[in-house]
């Protein structure tokens, strides 16, 4: 089988980086018998490449140029090479693709009311439209993948004519010996100063609009207000993300007097995430939009707890591994958070129960890519679709 992978708009941070950087060697465990060739930026950073494998690397930033490129060029480059079917791994691809083509959805902010509502009214209408050619596209797929059910849902509320059997939930592969990693020197010596009973929270990504760190700010805030010990607060943030935001969070912070609680870490490399998963005691994760939420399979992979924002997204990814709080309601959350702060015990059952859901619900690489081709050959052998998949698998 030949099969053509669409990921021209993968950068060279975040979730998609760090999915494609596996992807592309894993594919290699299939020697011959398939042949990919993969479409990519010129600067997203190459793996090492399978002998299977053919590389092309193009340069198409600006979105009318992407809908260009796909409705002109992606088709005719799939005549080209021949292929059985396309893979397009960012939920963009052919119009009138001349093979099947199977979609991997995995932007929320187009379906996700809490990004919609969160953003200028340039941006809403721009994820408007974008949702309305995503559609479109769809509907010539023969088949769409996403890894939640709860990001399948977004899509179909939106766009209730897909029928549920064109879908299938496959989880993004994921290898915990990825976070074997250890913290930088100068960060472990800022750990090294903290006093021996302080309490430290996490989190891990980014400042954005939807990702709600003013709320858990005022949270945090409170919370050290009624603790008995002291609360640090680690964010691996960057000013590159939303620098408008940033600087308002920063002002915050100092207008609360927390310079010395809250701590601004930046970017840190991605083999150094483990480490300081391992050095925390609890994960933090406000996030009202995913997709998928790479910090919370990650803190469930090393047992560690989340305090977290109950959306349904949230829920699938952690199960009984998270304290869930209301969305908005303050008072609420920082009695939840005070009450597992305060129990050691709690705060250990907790990231058990994440360690148990985690075994239960990851897919390995070996088995992400398995699922791909088992889709795309039930695809091409009929005109129906293949069944959901689920987590279990």
């Amino acid at each position: 089988m030949r099969i053509l992978i669409h990921a021209l708009a993968v950068k060279k941070h975040g979730g998609m980086a760090r999915h494609l950087t596996n992807f592309i060697p894993a594919l290699g465990k299939y020697g011959s018998s398939h042949q990919y060739i993969i479409y990519v930026d010129k600067d997203f950073p190459l793996p090492p490449i399978p002998p299977n494998v053919t590389i092309c690397q193009e340069t198409v930033r600006a979105a009318s140029q992407r809908v260009l490129w796909d409705v002109s060029r992606w088709p005719k480059i799939a005549q080209v090479h021949q292929v059985d079917a396309i893979w397009n791994l960012l939920g963009f691809g052919a119009l009138n693709p001349p093979v099947p083509q199977i979609m991997f959805q995995r932007v929320p902010g187009y379906y996700c009311r809490y990004y919609l509502e969160a953003v200028d009214t340039k941006t809403r209408w721009q994820a408007y439209l974008r949702r309305w050619w995503q559609a479109a596209i769809m509907r010539k797929s023969a088949h769409i993948i996403t890894p939640t059910g709860a990001m399948r849902d977004m899509i179909r509320f939106h766009h209730s004519d897909l029928p549920l059997n064109r879908f299938s939930v496959l989880p993004h592969a994921y290898n915990p010996l990825a976070l074997e990693g250890e913290l930088p020197a100068n960060i472990l010596v800022r750990f090294s100063t903290l006093p021996s009973e302080a309490i430290k929270l996490l989190y891990v990504g980014h400042i954005l609009p939807y990702k709600d760190l003013d709320f858990v700010l005022d949270v945090f805030a409170a919370a050290t207000q009624k603790s008995h010990a002291p609360l640090y607060w680690f964010l691996t943030i960057g000013r590159q993300d939303w620098p408008e935001g940033y600087d308002a969070f920063v002002e915050k912070v100092r207008h609360l007097g927390l310079e010395q609680q809250v701590i601004i870490l930046g970017k840190l490399p991605g083999a150094s995430i483990g480490g300081l998963y391992r050095a925390c005691d609890l994960v933090l994760f406000p996030s009202l939009c995913e997709s998928f939420g790479w910090p919370m399979l990650e803190a469930t992979s090393l047992a560690k707890p989340l305090f977290i924002a109950d959306t349904p997204l949230n829920r699938e990814m952690t199960g009984a591994g998270g304290v869930y709080y209301k969305i908005g309601d303050k008072h609420s959350a920082v009695d939840s958070l005070f009450s597992l702060l305060s129990s050691p015990d709690k705060l250990q059952e907790k990231g058990q129960l994440g360690y148990r859901h985690f075994v239960q619900t990851h897919v390995t690489w070996e088995r992400y890519i398995n699922r791909c081709h088992t889709i795309t050959e039930q695809t091409l052998k009929s005109d129906t679709v293949v069944t959901t998949i689920p987590h279990s698998l």
